[in-house]
């Protein structure tokens, strides 16, 4: 199972590109909607978290005051570290648990949301990380305009995150969040094509071309890659009209597999042919080369 952190700087845009994971069907685990959770009254983490902060931060329902504690840990380091100590073991229990779930459920993909990926460590036990990210000035004005807060305010709680730049050089992929919502749309469906066909071409070339030896599996690898996503579009383009009105109810990685197993089809054993055509004049040059004809009167 590939297990990818998503992150990014605050008000960057990384729930939007959540919502459109979550749309192509990808499971998304948010741990902010676990931190919130392991937070409500009677919980685990609400009783780590009233024991490190006082009932002072309490509302006269019992519940905590978020508005509150946020205003601490946004003004505080310490408190911040105290409230980080409080939720880290409850929202990782709770991660694991959804992990684990998601696992044998026989899921090829995992996207794990999380804000603090990179401040918890979370990004070594993943198998890659993804940014989102946009320019600074663009990012205090969606943080104000988003929270209603002012300029300081907004300042504060950038500055509490780690810099987007060192987030950006410790990620895998970084995606531009500075434009258009159809832009980054883009992006993000590009990088889940990319991540399928990773997983799929790693799958089929370890089933139907086994081998311990490091470059053939690179070899197949490869192979198998560039069959399927050159034969998607084909296999989309076969299926413009008539796979959306018979297929149409079916989940968008459902679409993804009809479209390239049909565009294989088609383009599979012609890209083989040709392979195979390259690789026998190939090797009849480099035997000619290496061992050439002979009679009695010399070399050809």
């Amino acid at each position: 199972m590939l297990v990818v952190g998503l992150s990014g700087g605050i008000a960057a845009g990384k729930s939007t590109v959540t919502r459109h994971l979550i749309g192509l069907g990808v499971p998304v685990i948010d741990c902010d909607r676990i931190a919130h959770d392991t937070a409500c009254k009677g919980a685990w983490g609400y009783r780590r978290i009233v024991a490190a902060f006082g009932p002072g931060i309490l509302t006269e329902t019992g519940d905590i005051d978020r508005a509150r504690l946020g205003q601490l840990v946004f003004a505080e380091a310490a408190a911040r570290r105290r409230l980080n100590k409080a939720t880290h073991a409850p929202v990782a229990v709770e991660l694991l648990r959804q992990l684990l779930g998601h696992w044998l459920r026989f899921r090829r993909l995992v996207v794990i949301d999380m804000p603090l990926l990179f401040e918890t460590g979370t990004y070594k036990l993943t198998s890659s990380n993804v940014v989102v990210a946009c320019r600074p000035e663009l990012q205090l004005q969606r943080v104000m305009l988003r929270d209603s807060c002012s300029t300081a305010d907004a300042k504060a709680r950038i500055a509490a995150q780690v810099p987007l730049e060192r987030k950006m050089q410790l990620a895998d992929v970084v995606l531009e969040n500075d434009s258009s919502l159809e832009q980054l749309q883009e992006q993000v469906l590009e990088l889940y094509d990319f991540t399928i066909y990773t997983q799929l071409s790693k799958t089929l070339s370890k089933v139907f071309f086994p081998s311990n030896n490091a470059a053939l599996q690179a070899l197949s690898f490869w192979g198998v890659f560039f069959v399927g996503y050159i034969s998607r579009p084909a296999g989309a383009v076969l299926f413009s009209h008539l796979g959306m009105t018979i297929f149409g109810g079916l989940t968008p990685l459902a679409m993804t597999a009809i479209q390239t197993g049909t565009g294989s089809i088609f383009i599979g054993p012609a890209l083989w042919m040709v392979g195979m055509a390259l690789i026998s004049i190939v090797s009849s040059l480099l035997l000619i080369k290496c061992y050439p004809l002979t009679n009695q009167r010399g070399s050809f």
